[in-house]
């Protein structure tokens, strides 16, 4: 192990099997905990070597993970060569496990080991000592490299074999001994992924910079079917490319194995990256999936990577594609700083510094077969800046930009803003200019981040983006428009003097509570006048006796001695933070149990939230039909206490049940007490956080009959409570229907009546 290798505070937690909190507080409580050797305050470095020294001196060192085996091997190993070359080797050298583990198999990738290499395949090789396995293995990874792709930089020289070494340092091979073992069990593609991934977080850049859903769904909608090459010009870690892929293997394994039939050529990915490592590994990511076919079926290099700049240094200048998939860098309006000033691409104008996204579009286009399509992520504010308005317009106007998406916040980097997609065609020789442009809103497509860590329903959002996206381009019939999620506009109606392409501008929103037909707007108006009108009936009817004044001489008994004379049973709620639920909509994970949370007191809902799994027996509170549920703070405006209706939630945090004798007490009467502000005020007691004392609500001393006369009361002003709500929220959403069908001309006003007669 060598003693360069370093590790950051995550990298001890993961080697511990701890949370970074415990190594935060090992540093702070142990005075000969190691000390940084670089790094920053914020992101301290540490000895690998020391750290594992401390940590076994104390017993917190388990037996590592052969996943971490393998990265810490390949950490410390010859030092002397950057851990990116290194990590290329790993892959090279898996590639070579990954082809010569079935030797007997026909090879029409051509990654048999050169014939002058002494190996002849992994299994048998594996026996040799290390510096004999150290000196054979360049020969061999040297005939592997340039079969496999055409990656190289925009000077030509080859990728892959810049990195091979004309011998391999021995110090290495007990990584490549290690990954082949870790192939062994978790497939080779998997073992170079992990590697990358840990490689990258080592440069604070994630393996999935554009999450495979996404990756999916764009080569899903440019359709690259029988296309020969698709193209990302901002490939980054590949994972567009890598779609491409899996899309064309899926399709060739689904392909009926028949003579008689030309099969179809698999596409072939090109990508092109500026950062010469990760262009490496996108390569060696890419080699792992089957190599494309040209038209007649044989086979050629499975992709090709180039290192440059896709704009300035493109490797195809005037090469057309059927399809071109991107993601390109946000925010970097000096990248070209002046290049190209006069480039024939920029039909639609030249960029201005302050729309760099726009260059990526028109370099999209240009290499498009007419008819072909792009799709490429791009910031909302694309849209809408007015330093692009002119660009947009010549975009819009020309027929090029077909369709803009907009996405929910977190579907890719940067995860606090919504992003779009932009569907791009290069118009067809045909010369029929398309007239319209879809829009699609499937921002709403977003899970409850606290109770998900997924939080993109990506099945909804796929089918939503491509069911609107294939029916506006593919079916003879209109695509009907959907309020709220999609549009077809005009393209004259777009061409103002803003140009504004966000989707939400352009998309009419849902009406409110019903289809927004003539028939339920009339329908809506006869349910809301009947609710209105049972509001007067439904309030309970009350005396008083001005003669005497308000009763004030109720003798009242405590809710503690209640429960001591066996009168009640006081069950509390588990403590900690409150379960997910929050009013009526149900969250969380469909095989909780259900239980009845604080929101859903408030609200006046039944029980909506969701019990985290593994609480304590002595936790567990299962609610019968007529307990008596209060809350256990003292919040404004006062608190509520309910009456379950229904057996078998559980008890959440922060409330109390009272399960009273019916035979002695009315729940009802003991609920409406209960609820008093002034009860609870008197029973409240702290500072920051303020509680209820249960045991010292007071409830006056009534014989039962006179219990169920207030009980019967009660009960009507909660029936009528609800209702009001119920009058409030249906009657809102109600005038809002109305006023906006008033504005689409839906509905007219009733004509005024001639005073004259």
């Amino acid at each position: 192990m060598s003693d360069h290798a370093v590790v950051t505070s995550s990298d001890i937690a993961r080697l511990a099997g701890v949370g970074r909190a415990t190594v935060s507080n090992w540093r702070r409580r142990h005075a000969d905990f190691p000390t940084p050797t670089g790094g920053s305050d914020t992101s301290p470095t540490f000895s690998l070597a020391t750290v594992e020294s401390w940590l076994r001196e104390r017993g917190k060192l388990p037996e590592l993970p052969l996943r971490e085996r393998v990265w810490r091997l390949l950490q410390s190993a010859d030092p002397g060569t950057p851990l990116a070359d290194r990590l290329a080797l790993v892959g090279l050298f898996l590639l070579y496990v990954k082809h010569s583990a079935e030797p007997r198999d026909p090879d029409p990738y051509g990654l048999r080991p050169h014939p002058l290499a002494q190996l002849s395949g992994w299994p048998s090789s594996a026996a040799l000592p290390d510096d004999q396995l150290a000196a054979a293995l360049p020969e061999v990874l040297s005939a592997i490299a340039p079969q496999l792709s055409d990656s190289r930089g925009i000077g030509g020289k080859d990728l892959m074999r810049q990195v091979i070494p004309h011998s391999l340092s021995v110090t290495l091979i007990p990584t490549l001994r290690a990954a082949a073992e870790l192939a062994s069990q978790d497939r080779e593609q998997e073992t170079f992924d992990y590697l990358c991934s840990r490689y990258l977080q080592t440069q604070g850049r994630p393996l999935n910079e554009t999450a495979p859903q996404l990756a999916d769904l764009l080569v899903d909608l440019v359709n690259p079917g029988n296309s020969r090459y698709i193209l990302d010009p901002s490939c980054g870690t590949g994972e567009l490319l890598l779609a491409a892929a899996r899309a064309a293997q899926i399709r060739a394994e689904a392909e009926p194995d028949s003579g008689a039939r030309r099969p179809e050529p698999r596409p072939l990915p090109i990508g092109v990256e500026l950062d010469i490592p990760i262009a490496r590994i996108t390569a060696l990511r890419l080699a792992y999936y089957p190599v494309g076919t040209d038209m007649h079926n044989r086979p050629t290099r499975g992709h090709s990577m180039y290192v440059g700049d896709g704009v300035k240094d493109d490797p195809h200048p005037g090469g057309l594609f059927r399809a071109v998939v991107s993601k390109p860098p946000f925010n970097q309006p000096d990248r070209w700083d002046g290049y190209l000033f006069f480039d024939r691409r920029w039909k639609h104008g030249h960029p201005p510094k302050t729309e760099p996204e726009l260059t990526w579009v028109q370099n999209a286009i240009a290499h498009l077969e007419p008819g072909a399509y792009a799709a490429m992520v791009l910031p909302p504010a694309v849209a809408s800046r007015a330093a692009g308005r002119r660009i947009r317009w010549s975009l819009v106007s020309s027929g090029a930009l077909r369709a803009v998406a907009a996405l929910p916040a977190g579907a890719a980097a940067p995860h606090g803003i919504g992003l779009h997609i932009w569907l791009l065609q290069r118009p067809p020789e045909s010369g029929n200019v398309p007239r319209e442009v879809l829009f699609v809103d499937a921002s709403a497509h977003k899970r409850d981040r606290k109770t998900d860590e997924d939080r993109i329903d990506w099945l909804a959002l796929r089918a939503t983006v491509t069911d609107a996206w294939m029916s506006f381009v593919h079916s003879t019939k209109r695509y009907a428009d959907l309020a709220g999620v999609c549009q077809v506009v005009k393209t004259t109606d777009l061409l103002d003097d803003v140009v504004d392409l966000t989707p939400t501008r352009h998309i009419d929103p849902p009406a409110e509570g019903g289809e927004g037909t003539i028939e339920q707007l009339l329908q809506d108006h006869a349910e809301v006048s009947a609710l209105l009108q049972s509001l007067a009936p439904a309030l309970p009817s009350l005396t008083a006796d001005l003669s005497e004044g308000p009763t004030q001489g109720w003798a009242t008994t405590t809710v503690a001695d209640l429960a001591r004379n066996g009168n009640l049973g006081i069950l509390r709620g588990p403590t900690g933070t409150s379960w997910s639920g929050k009013n009526g909509q149900v969250a969380g994970d469909a095989d909780g149990e259900r239980a009845l949370t604080l929101d859903d007191v408030l609200a006046g809902v039944p029980p909506t939230g969701i019990a985290p799994m593994g609480i304590p027996d002595e936790s567990r509170v299962e609610l019968l039909a007529g307990d008596v549920v209060v809350p256990t703070l003292a919040l404004a405006g006062g608190a509520t206490a309910v009456i379950t209706e229904a057996s078998g939630a559980l008890l959440g945090p922060n409330l109390c049940a009272l399960r009273v004798n019916p035979l002695v007490l009315d729940p009802w009467f003991l609920a409406g007490f209960l609820s008093d502000t002034g009860n609870v005020r008197r029973a409240s007691f702290g500072s920051s956080v303020v509680r209820v004392d249960m045991k010292r609500l007071q409830v006056p001393l009534l014989s039962l009959a006179e219990q169920q006369h207030y009980g019967r009361a009660f009960r009507d002003l909660v029936a009528f409570r609800d209702q009001l709500r119920r009058a409030a929220d249906d009657g809102g959403r109600y005038s809002r229907t109305l006023a906006q069908a008033l504005t689409t001309g839906a509905l007219q006003p009733a004509p005024l009546e001639d005073p004259n007669g």
